[in-house]
């Protein structure tokens, strides 16, 4: 099923994408980047994530520490840019979208994998370098519109044969027939120097997943764009070359050719012989090779070829955030839904105190359910851990939870179980040793009954259609602790017109 669009335009220089392209920062990239590498030490989700290593393994049902760290990471840095954040499959990609003002079903991707090959490895090159670089596209594109649909992916499990992108690819692309126009996968583009023959000139490679004539000219129009608005950065003589190593070829594999990789020849192990190992850090012995200037200009292009397909429309003034007209940390639909008026500083829902914005929330499992024939019967569930400080209060804790839109207020027993007069139950599984309570990540169950099948869950997708497995993107925030937890998850709705919807 390969689709040929007629996006790709000839680059003459625009000096609104220009501006826009000078707008990428290496300051911030570093920051980013170093920021990536090093976590599973606890040190930006504090103490529970520290693992003792720094690494991004994905392992288990959930990955490391690190892993965790850094999808809390990643989900947070696009909120705060305003974007519609989900985390999505077995997984856990964290995917950030920003819809296009006039053709929103065709899409672009930059995509980067944040797993590192073991616990023990920081991955400063394999991969910080590249999850840092889409954030650092995402921050700058995020300020304006564009004509068609930008989707900034986090991949998981890239070091276990591409398992993320193709549990993506197989279960949001294919089963929703997606209009994918190009992806830009960014994989390795920090150390270009090539440690074991420095006589090799330090360039960007170019990479296709397929022989298709559509790859090859999606990899011109990247190269002619960085020729013209990044002309500082030197691209391989062989580029565009065939490589299947990376996210770009789950794409590619399943009829989608538009799909590359911009690397530092890492992979071809003649750049950075320490990637993959222990010493692939700022501070290790690959990092004396690091060339923040060469990633930057690798961000500056892709941001300049993104801009360029996209279709460049003007400042975007309308970030996709739930309103707080208070400013007191609870948003306008929270606070209506229980009774607060939104705009009044002194109006709190059940009179609590203002409430800060905490890491983001990690999402386990999600499931609603829609009657569409039957009023009061629909249902929905969730799960999830929230972090919980030593010594927590549980008995008499209060619990906002919002999925959706629909909120739920709760006081938590000794057991940490509740019941809404509203319709549902919230469950925190706490562990105890006698009455001591230590710092720990706690599950969650979330619960909730009534009349779901209108706004908003109708606004999400989720609508009285008969439906085959379409992608809805649900956001869900709990507040405990007088701090904010939110994050989206991404799921699969289907339904039968006048009957029911179920999205899982």
């Amino acid at each position: 099923m390969a689709l040929a669009i007629g996006v790709f335009q000839a680059c003459g220089a625009d000096t609104a994408i220009q501006s826009l392209v000078d707008q990428v920062s290496l300051d911030k990239y570093k920051d980013c980047q170093q920021k990536i590498e090093g976590m599973g030490l606890g040190k930006y989700a504090g103490s529970l994530y520290n693992q003792g290593t720094r690494g991004r393994q994905w392992k288990g049902a959930n990955g490391d520490k690190g892993n965790q760290e850094t999808r809390l990471f990643l989900a947070d840095k696009f909120q705060a840019m305003g974007l519609s954040v989900g985390v999505q499959g077995t997984y856990l990609n964290v995917i950030a979208e920003q819809r296009g003002t006039l053709h929103p079903e065709i899409v672009f991707i930059i995509d980067a994998h944040y797993d590192s090959e073991k616990s023990n490895v920081p991955g400063g090159d394999d991969n910080a370098s590249g999850t840092a670089g889409i954030l650092e596209c995402a921050r700058v594109l995020s300020r304006y519109s564009f004509e068609y649909t930008i989707r900034y992916i986090g991949f998981n499990a890239e070091e276990i044969d591409l398992n993320g992108s193709f549990d993506y690819v197989d279960n949001v692309v294919l089963r929703n027939k997606e209009i994918i126009a190009g992806v830009l996968d960014l994989d390795q583009i920090l150390a270009p120097f090539h440690v074991n023959n420095p006589s090799i000139p330090a360039t960007l490679g170019v990479s296709t997943g397929s022989n298709a004539p559509e790859a090859r000219a999606w990899a011109h129009t990247f190269m002619t764009a960085a020729k013209t608005y990044v002309p500082a950065l030197p691209i391989g003589a062989d580029s565009p070359f065939f490589d299947d190593q990376s996210d770009h070829y789950a794409f590619a594999a399943n009829g989608y050719p538009a799909a590359i990789e911009l690397s530092d020849y890492t992979a071809t192990d003649t750049a950075n012989p320490y990637y993959e190992t222990p010493d692939d850090s700022s501070d290790g012995a690959a990092g004396k090779h690091y060339d923040f200037t060469f990633a930057t200009n690798t961000v500056r292009a892709a941001v300049a070829c993104i801009a360029q397909e996209a279709h460049l429309v003007g400042q975007n003034n309308s970030p996709i955030r739930p309103l707080d007209s208070d400013n007191d940390g609870y948003s306008d639909p929270i606070e209506s839904a229980l009774n607060s008026n939104p705009r009044s500083v002194l109006a709190r829902p059940l009179g609590l105190p203002p409430a800060t914005l905490g890491i983001s929330l990690t999402l386990g499992t999600g499931q609603v359910f829609l009657n569409f024939s039957k009023k009061y019967r629909d249902h929905l569930c969730f799960t999830g851990t929230l972090p919980i400080s030593k010594d927590f209060a549980l008995a008499g804790a209060k619990i906002l939870v919002s999925v959706g839109g629909e909120v739920r207020a709760f006081s938590l027993d000794r057991r940490g179980y509740a019941v809404s007069s509203s319709g549902g139950s919230f469950q925190l599984a706490v562990k105890s040793t006698g009455n001591s309570i230590a710092a720990q990540l706690a599950p969650f169950t979330f619960k909730a009954f009534g009349d779901f099948a209108k706004d908003p869950f109708l606004s999400l997708g989720m609508s009285n259609r008969t439906i085959r497995n379409q992608a809805v993107s649900i956001p869900v925030s709990v507040i405990m602790s007088n701090e904010v937890h939110s994050n989206g998850i991404f799921l699969q709705y289907s339904a039968v017109k006048n009957s029911v919807g179920l999205a899982n």
